[in-house]
This record gives C-alpha cells, structure tokens and sequence, in this order.
C-alpha cells in the first residue's frame, strides 16, 4: 500500500489548489525545455514505477530511459511559488497543465527553464452530476440462454469464446480505460463480480484532480461492460478476470485540448501502475475553440500530444486500443487522434452481417500504413441501462474497440511472455482481410484462434 501510495504521489502530480482562481485565468500546457534538478534517476526507477510496469519492461526487454524520468521537481516548485496551480504532468512530453493568470503569461514566456506555453481550455467549474449518454437505445433487450447472453453473437464472431473455453478469461492480465465517466458503475448489478472480486483497483479523474469517476457519462460504463460485465446467461464481457484501472480524461463540459493532454497523463498513470492492455473509446480532431481544430495533414501519427503519447505507451511495453471513430458518413469522414498513430490499434465497427458500419470512419490514403487496423461488431451492442437494472444497446466504434480490447488482453494472457508486436503481428495476420487490407476495415476482423494457433507456432519458431 506504502508503494502504491508512492506511485501515486509521484506520477500523478494531481496537485490542483482549489480556490486559487480568477476571471482571467486558464489552462496552459506549459513545455520545459529539460528535467534539470530532478530528484529521480533512471538507475532506480521503483522510485516512480510500480514493480509490475517495471517487470512488463523487462519482459520485453524495454530500457528505462530519461524520457520516462519525472519532470523536474525545481521547475514545479518554481511555478507554485509564483502562485500557479499544477493538475498534472507528463513524463514522455516534459510538460504541465497549469492553470494560469493572463497577468502571469508574458513574464513565464520569459523563464528560462521553459520552452513554450500553450493554451489548452478555459477554466471550467468542477463536474457535477450532470449525464452525457452515448448513443444509447434504452428499449429492453431480452436475456438468451446462454452463457454470454446478448453479447454471444458478438465474441462468436471473433471466435474469442473459444480463448474463454481454453481457461483465458483475463486472470492476472491488467487493463487500463481512459473515458468520460463511469456513471453507477459502483452500483449496478453488472458489475458485482468486479467489487466483489476486487478487479477494480485504481480509479483516477483528470478532468477534476480527483478519484471519483462514477459520475458524467454513461459512455465508460458501456465500454467497461463489453468487457467487465458478469452475469452469466444475460451479459458476460471479453475479459470478465481481468483486473481494471478506471481512468476519466473526456471533457463533458466541452471539447479542448486539454483533453488530450489529460489522456496524456492518464496513459502515464496506466504505465506507472504496470496496465497491460489500454482501451481508448476516444477520439479528438474538432474543438469548441475552432483554433485548435486539426486538418487532415497533422493526422499523421505524430503532430498531437495524445497520438505521440499512444506510440510511446507501445514502446514501454502496452497495447493500446482505440476506437476508429464514428465520422464516416459525416463531413469529416476520417479517423481522429489518437487512432492515427501506426502503434495504435485502431478499431472499425461492423454490422452482424461483418460489412462495415456506416459511420465507422475511413483511413487517410495520405498516409503508408493501414488504418484502421481492425474491426469487430460496433451495431446495436448489449450494454447495461446505468440508471435501470436492464440491457440498453449502444452502436458506435466505441463498443467495437473494447470488445477488441478485452480479447487482446485474455490472448496475451495465453502467451504472457511474447512481446506486444508479436500480439498485435498475430491478430492482423488472422484477421478475415489479412492478405488485402483496406481503409474502411484495415485488416478485417480477427480470429482469435487463429491468432492463438499462429502465436503457437510462433512461440515454437523462438524457442528452436
């Protein structure tokens, strides 16, 4: 517990002073140009990573480097002496959320331990217990008599009840959600065995600097429970054994890219705690400041905090899925951020039948890699009602990816000393558009047994 707390102090630099704010201020990101005068070294770093991130790392053969060192505790000091509060930092970006006076600006743009200062979102009021739901066709859905429930045609497609026969339902694999909320989570009976059992081990906002997240949206309570949900016979999710990290980064308030930047340091925290397996229903390329809108030239993988952060979480050893995005038959037609970044795997939505989805969004032809990457059923989902003890169905991209997400992790669990690439290798190479892939579903959608049978061979291949 003493560690955890460590952890948690020291990674999350959740250090929002309340009460410290005018009508003149705002959140910046504030980019320093080194990490000189920190107390952390990278010659011990279960200083700042939990002994599980570090043990995923060495699995992988993944070196700790500076990158992952904390940001310097001076240049933090400095700025809280100069009256500026701190919401949280980024090891991978070097930089902080910080809320800050017009008045403070010109004289910080001057401090010579910072590169530059960005404006990310005005100053909003703490969230309340306001609701934003998702998609969400609240008629009644009647139970099937089987296991699963509403959701076995769902896993069927993806041959992952099969994964779930062989005994790999999740055990000892940790999974990290970065949403909008997770509205009743700690109340309704879907979730039981998840309290019960304790899988759910961390919780963090970062929209608010707190560890209350059963609140704001419905939207995370969806995407948990294609995952998490037990109750046999009615819901059963893709990773019911699985231990979770529930993490609030969206904005219900408001589009900005702040957002970002606390998906950022949400992806941070999940690597801190040693998560293995990441799902983002998130997606980002319009704002409600029309200034920070991004054009289809910057979805490049690299150009946004958010899709940098996701490659970097891939370097350290995680998988990282994503949702495609819901704007094909919208005006914009593409994916978003962070599914651009080649490391990040992207998630179409298909109908029953397999043919894509509607509004599952395309892949860019500007760019030399396939996106999406894969696809899974995203139409009419099984997901509780939070405020009614029923089944609701929800359609989006958003749905699609966890269910993903939640078989990559029991897949890993089948093969827990094989890299990250070598997962994400197996899955494209089972996927029913492996030899021709596209830029409406990328490679298809996965088999996961024969991904099972093909990291087998794999594993064999490295062991001769």
């Amino acid at each position: 517990m003493k560690q955890l707390l460590l952890i948690f102090c020291t990674i999350l630099y959740s250090v929002l002073i309340k009460g410290q704010k005018s009508e003149n201020a705002a959140w910046y990101w504030v980019q320093f140009l080194d990490k000189a005068g920190g107390i952390y070294e990278v010659d011990h770093p279960e200083a700042f990573l939990s002994e599980r991130s570090l043990t995923r790392r060495e699995r992988s053969g993944i070196a700790v480097t500076e990158q992952d060192l904390p940001v310097s505790n001076a240049y933090l000091d400095s700025l809280r002496h100069a009256g500026i509060a701190i919401r949280y930092t980024s090891r991978w970006l070097n930089g902080a959320a910080a809320l800050i006076d017009a008045g403070q600006l010109e004289g910080l743009r001057q401090t010579t331990f910072i590169d530059t200062i960005e404006y990310i979102s005005p100053l909003l009021g703490e969230t309340t217990g306001q609701d934003y739901q998702y998609k969400i066709d609240s008629t009644g859905m009647q139970m099937e008599a089987s296991l699963y429930g509403r959701a076995t045609q769902n896993i069927r497609m993806l041959n992952g009840d099969s994964l779930h026969q062989m005994g790999f339902r999740g055990e000892n694999m940790y999974i990290g959600i970065l949403d909008g909320g997770f509205t009743n989570v700690d109340k309704i009976p879907f979730f039981d065995s998840l309290h019960q059992y304790r899988q759910l081990s961390a919780t963090f906002d970062f929209t608010d600097g707190d560890q209350v997240v059963f609140e704001s949206s419905t939207h995370g309570t969806s995407v948990l429970s294609t995952m998490a949900a037990f109750q046999p016979g009615i819901l059963v999710g893709t990773a019911p054994k699985a231990r979770y990290a529930c993490m609030k980064t969206e904005e219900v308030r408001g589009e900005y890219r702040m957002e970002e930047y606390n998906w950022v340091a949400a992806l941070e925290y999940a690597d801190s705690l040693g998560v293995d397996v990441v799902n983002s229903s998130l997606g980002y390329y319009h704002f409600s400041d029309r200034s920070m809108n991004y054009v289809p030239d910057q979805l490049d993988g690299m150009s946004s905090p958010a899709s940098r952060a996701a490659g970097l979480a891939f370097d350290r050893g995680m998988i990282i899925v994503v949702s495609a995005g819901n704007e094909g038959n919208d005006r914009w037609r593409y994916i978003d951020v962070p599914a651009d970044n080649p490391k990040a795997l992207a998630v179409a939505a298909v109908m029953s039948n397999g043919q894509r989805a509607n509004f599952s969004s395309f892949g860019f032809d500007s760019i030399a890699y396939i996106k999406p990457d894969l696809a899974a059923p995203g139409v009419h989902v099984p997901v509780p009602n939070a405020f009614r003890n029923r089944l609701s169905a929800a359609s989006g991209t958003s749905l699609a990816a966890p269910i993903v997400c939640g078989l990559v992790t029991c897949l890993w669990q089948a093969f827990p000393e094989l890299p990250n690439r070598e997962i994400v290798a197996a899955l494209k190479a089972s996927a029913s558009q492996a030899d021709q892939p596209d830029r409406a579903l990328g490679y298809g959608i996965p088999d996961f047994m024969k991904a099972y049978r093909w990291l087998q061979n794999r594993q064999k291949s490295l062991s001769e």
